[in-house]
């Protein structure tokens, strides 16, 4: 893996000494006067591997286009703080209605597109001002077939794809492997059972009795993802997703059985945070397991790279039956305004994006999903535990990987909005049957 990112970077590096732009040269020697300029928000500061590769990229594109000066910032510079979702929305409408635009690239993911539609009041405000890149042969030559066959990716940004797809999530069981050695655990990496899971929650547990050091057994790590694991153990019951004709007995029946082994679980105290606030447990051996997407490798590993490595992704427990699907995405990050002033050379920035190359890099650099379509294959990728999980699922699940509303699953499109609370099960604040009673009766 390691030749084949330095083969990547030589060449990408070979190819930004090439240009075929011609550029004005300033008087006192060879450096170019840039004629033209790109504004560019970025993505990922602080993200391990992930910010060194869209600096890189932005350098890559001025060394192929020397005419152009690409100002990249990102987010947290631009907004002055960390919290700048509500700014970044705010501004991106301001541009919009006043067709005045300070930037020709904005980071864009789902979360920002909708925060966008709530203050326009329009979920397809994209058509109307952002560029749609399934227009471009090029766009479609260089993605994956999953990208354009599940309409969800597309769906999310108003129903058209706006940028690279370069970023795919999977939801994991991470867990950490020095715990599990330490209470005699081999955890199942593929076709985890309900009673598989419980087991080792109970095997914590009892851990946990005489321990002078208890352990978490399920961590939060700041982003509490437990109902996903409760959707993923009731679709699997299900067997099978249909919001349109919905069984509504078979829906009660999955859901009461979910609920029922939560309930389970909760004697347990898996969701009893025994170190407090700490945000993160898993890293320091200090928690079992975590339910959390793919990208919190780059977390993990910008702390402590060495202590990443026993940080194991697993598929989520199922109950009786397999998955139909498996929890995750594909998603562009970036978009362009049509109305930009340098649209032209933010569309080319995107389409140098969209390479082999690019998706190699991100391959090695990130152990993430990608949409781009590499040169790299399945043998060529399962060289880590992040790795094998990854080209596991796509395997198994292909297109199928995608994030359900389990609301809309079970009982239809009208009762997408229903609470499902499921973590209080979980944590024995309340009954399966009662939240099983509360959840029908305020269905629509």
């Amino acid at each position: 893996m390691k030749k084949l990112l330095y083969i990547g970077l030589v060449f990408v590096g070979l190819l930004g000494c090439k240009h075929n732009e011609k550029v004005t040269e300033d008087k006192s020697g060879n450096h170019p006067r840039y004629t033209d300029t790109l504004n560019w928000m970025g993505h990922w500061k602080a993200r391990w591997g992930k910010e060194q590769m869209v600096k890189q990229m932005t350098r890559d594109f001025e060394l192929q286009n020397q005419h152009i000066k690409v100002n990249m910032q990102f987010p947290q510079d631009i907004y002055k703080s960390d919290s700048y979702t509500g700014r970044l929305a705010d501004s991106a409408v301001k541009m919009i209605q006043t067709n005045k635009y300070t930037w020709d690239i904005i980071f864009l993911d789902v979360a920002n597109y909708n925060n966008i539609a709530r203050k326009l009041n329009d979920q397809e405000w994209g058509k109307k001002y952002l560029v749609n890149f399934e227009e471009f042969d090029w766009f479609k030559a260089s993605h994956k077939p999953i990208v354009f066959e599940n309409p969800q990716y597309r769906n999310f940004t108003g129903g058209q794809i706006v940028g690279p797809v370069l970023e795919g999530i999977y939801t994991a069981l991470w867990y950490n492997k020095k715990v599990a050695d330490k209470l005699g655990l081999s955890i199942k990496p593929e076709n985890m059972t309900f009673e598989d899971f419980k087991g080792y929650i109970k095997a914590g547990f009892d851990y946990n009795k005489t321990a002078s050091r208890k352990i978490t057994l399920i961590s939060t790590e700041n982003q509490n993802n437990v109902g996903t694991l409760f959707t993923n153990l009731v679709i699997s019951e299900l067997g099978n997703i249909d919001t349109v004709n919905v069984d509504m007995a078979k829906s009660k029946a999955a859901l009461l059985k979910g609920l029922k082994a939560f309930e389970e679980l909760s004697v347990y105290k898996p969701m009893e945070q025994v170190h407090g606030t700490e945000a993160i447990t898993l890293l320091d051996e200090k928690s079992l397991f975590t339910v959390f997407q793919t990208y919190a490798y780059n977390r993990w590993a910008k702390i402590d790279s060495a202590k990443s490595v026993n940080l194991i992704p697993a598929e989520l427990p199922g109950l009786s039956k397999p998955t139909a699907v498996y929890p995750g995405t594909y998603q562009s990050v970036w978009c362009v305004f049509k109305n930009s002033p340098h649209a032209a050379n933010a569309i080319k920035a995107m389409q140098f994006i969209c390479t082999n190359d690019v998706a190699e890099r991100w391959l090695s650099l990130t152990k993430n999903p990608t949409g781009l379509k590499s040169r790299l294959n399945s043998a060529d990728l399962a060289q880590s535990s992040i790795e094998r999980f990854i080209t596991g699922l796509d395997k198994k699940y292909g297109k199928n990987i995608q994030n359900e509303n389990l609301g809309k699953i079970l009982f239809g499109r009208k009762n997408q909005s229903v609470a499902i609370p499921s973590e209080a099960v979980l944590k024995g604040e309340i009954s399966a049957d009662q939240c099983y009673s509360n959840i029908l009766r305020n269905l629509r």
